[in-house]
């Protein structure tokens, strides 16, 4: 089990995901150094509607951010001395919409200080807006000198091991052609309208071998779009791996039942993930899904992918990275047995 030896920052919006990250760091030994950052939800939400919102949107669990006030977020981790931040992947969706709309509208500097406003208006214009502001919140990031972690350094109960997860195996063949399509989809996503992608885009379902359907607004989305597809299928599969430019850390690639129910109706028979880039939403019940639905689920090992990228890519993001047997040993976070 990871020790909290330094300030962490636990940064969730409102979602099963970032309760389940918080109720593994209140179990942490040192819980008492990390600290709830909570994302502002951008469209209010009626207190009490039916009784359900309650508690869920309660703000004063945590120290509340507004994402784009880049200088309200550097007071609030300069004063509580965070050194490592966790990002739960519960970003509320309403704020790429946010991001999005604002500059179509010809709003960013409305809704964004200075600070940020000036990061962003730095990063590529070609860009859609929500991966421009990841981009300006990296750089934030890297001037504070703050790591955001993957769920491999801190919480690895969250992640999958290297291999196959489920009863049922991938073929063979599939497993196979997964380096070709590896850097096959790095380099079509490369070709994809970049002012397209709500995020950096990391999924993708493929099929004997072909690219069928690529990810532009989410994974859910993705297999959603896929399932009309009238083209007779054979046998595809969810392939999302880490993003080739950008590092995950940022905006973990995630799954959970829900992708398994999407999957299972739009006729996707496995998926393939990184180990340990891939955060896992309610494991067990995940992976009882998979078996359920007759599905495979197979991990590639990170130092596999970081080869492939490291080979292909130049300007890949894992040309810097640590090597993946140094992801837990060149942590923050001493190991110590569960």
């Amino acid at each position: 089990m990871a020790l909290l030896t330094e300030r962490l920052g636990i940064v969730t919006g409102f979602g099963g995901l970032s309760e389940e990250v918080l109720a593994l760091a209140d179990k942490r030994p040192g819980s008492e150094n990390y600290i709830r950052f909570i994302v502002k939800p951008w469209i209010p939400r009626p207190p009490n509607l039916f009784g359900v919102f309650s508690n869920r949107f309660d703000l004063s669990k945590g120290v509340p951010i507004e994402p784009f006030r880049f200088i309200e977020i550097e007071r609030a981790l300069a004063q509580g001395k965070i050194k490592n931040v966790f990002f739960t992947g519960d970003f509320p969706r309403d704020r790429y919409l946010q991001a999005h709309f604002s500059t179509i509208w010809g709003g960013f500097d409305k809704i964004a200080d200075e600070k940020c406003y000036r990061y962003f208006n730095e990063t590529d214009n070609d860009l859609s807006p929500p991966v421009r502001y990841f981009l300006a919140l990296s750089r934030l990031l890297d001037d504070l000198k703050i790591k955001p972690l993957l769920a491999s350094e801190i919480f690895s109960e969250l992640n999958i091991s290297a291999g196959c997860s489920s009863i049922l195996r991938p073929a063979p063949e599939i497993l196979a052609l997964l380096p070709n399509l590896i850097v096959g989809v790095g380099k079509h996503l490369a070709l994809t309208p970049r002012k397209n992608r709500m995020r950096f885009a990391q999924a993708v379902i493929v099929d004997h071998g072909m690219i069928m359907e690529v990810e532009a607004r989410g994974t859910n989305d993705l297999i959603y779009r896929y399932g009309k597809n009238k083209i007779k299928p054979r046998v595809p599969f969810l392939l999302k791996p880490p993003s080739v430019e950008f590092n995950p850390a940022l905006d973990q690639p995630t799954i959970g039942p829900d992708t398994i129910e999407y999957c299972s109706a739009a006729g996707v028979q496995g998926i393939v993930v990184c180990a340990e880039t891939t955060t896992i939403v309610n494991k067990t019940v995940t992976i009882q899904r998979v078996n359920d639905c007759g599905m495979f689920l197979y991990a590639l090992p990170f130092s596999e992918l970081q080869q492939t990228y490291v080979q292909h890519f130049p300007n890949t993001w894992m040309r810097n990275a640590p090597r993946a047997a140094q992801l837990r040993s060149e942590s923050f976070l001493p190991q110590t047995d569960a």
